[in-house]
C-alpha cells in the first residue's frame, strides 16, 4: 500500500532542476557555492584556525570559565552544567532565575501538548481568519508532514521553538535586571559584570527573539499566514542584529 506521506522523503532536487530556467551550468555553480559556504558553519573552529588565521586562544573560553570535566558524570550532564554556567557568567543571572525561565517555557509547551492530546474536537477550531486550512504555501515550504487534525500539526517544527523563547526570556530577564542594577554591577551569583552600554540593542533582540518565538509556534503549529509574515520579519531582525554584534 502507497503511504500517503512517502512523495515528501522523495529526493526532488533532479524534477527541480529540471523546471529551472536557469541553465544547468548555472545552477551547478550556484549548488557548489552554496554547500561552499555552509562549510564555515560545519567546521568553525578549523575554518577560523586554518583559513582565518585565528590561534587556538581566540576560541579557549571552556579553558578560561568554565570547570574541567567531570569524569563521574555523563557528557549530556557536563554539556548542560556548562551550558547554564555559561549562561550565567555571561548574563549575570542567578540559577534560580534561569531556572523560572527554563520552567515558564517548559510550561507554556506542555500547555500545547496537553490540548494536543486531549482535545476532542478534530481539527481544532482555530480562528477563521487565521485561514489554517490553506496549506498550499506551507506545504511548498517544508517537508515535514501535517497533523491536520491536531491543535499541534507539525511537532517537530513547533517544538523546535522551545530554546526560542528560553533564550528570549533569558535576554529580557537580563536586560531588566542589568537596567535596574546600573552600569558595570554584577547580577545574581556571576562574577562578571553586566555592561549596560547595549542594554536597548539587548532588549530589542530579546523581544525580537520573543516574536520569533511565539510567531514560529504558531506557523509551524496551524500555518496562519498572518504568523509567517512575523515569523520571517522578526528571524531576518534577529539575524542582522547577531551580523551587527560580530561587526
Amino acid at each position: 500500500m502507497h503511504h500517503p506521506t512517502a512523495e515528501q522523503w522523495k529526493f526532488i532536487l533532479p524534477e527541480v532542476s529540471r523546471q529551472d530556467p536557469t541553465p544547468l551550468l548555472l545552477q551547478s555553480i550556484y549548488l557548489i557555492l552554496s554547500i561552499a559556504a555552509y562549510i564555515p558553519i560545519l567546521f568553525p573552529i578549523s575554518f577560523s584556525i586554518h583559513v582565518l588565521g585565528y590561534d587556538e586562544s581566540h576560541l579557549s573560553f571552556d579553558k578560561n570559565h568554565l570547570p574541567p570535566a567531570d569524569p563521574n558524570i555523563s557528557s549530556l550532564q557536563q554539556f548542560t552544567s556548562n551550558f547554564f554556567t555559561l549562561l550565567r557568567r555571561t548574563t549575570g543571572l542567578s540559577s534560580t532565575t534561569l531556572s523560572i525561565c527554563v520552567a515558564l517555557t517548559m510550561g507554556f509547551y506542555a500547555i500545547l501538548l496537553w490540548l494536543d492530546i486531549t482535545t476532542d474536537r478534530r481539527p481544532f477550531p482555530w480562528p477563521k481568519s487565521w485561514h489554517t486550512e490553506n496549506n498550499i504555501c506551507y506545504d511548498e515550504m517544508f517537508g515535514e508532514p501535517s497533523r491536520k487534525d491536531r491543535v499541534i500539526r507539525r511537532l517537530g517544527n513547533t517544538l523546535s521553538n522551545f530554546f526560542y523563547l528560553f533564550l528570549s526570556l533569558v535576554v529580557l530577564t537580563s536586560t531588566v535586571a542589568s537596567s535596574a542594577l546600573g552600569r558595570g554591577e554584577a547580577v545574581g551569583d556571576s562574577n562578571f559584570p553586566i555592561l549596560t552600554g547595549f542594554v536597548i540593542s539587548d532588549a530589542i533582540f530579546g523581544g525580537m527573539l520573543f516574536t520569533l518565538s511565539l510567531a514560529s509556534t504558531t506557523w509551524h503549529g496551524c500555518n496562519a499566514l498572518w504568523s509567517h509574515v512575523v515569523d520571517l520579519w522578526s528571524m531576518e531582525r534577529d539575524i542582522f542584529n547577531a551580523l551587527e554584534m560580530e561587526l
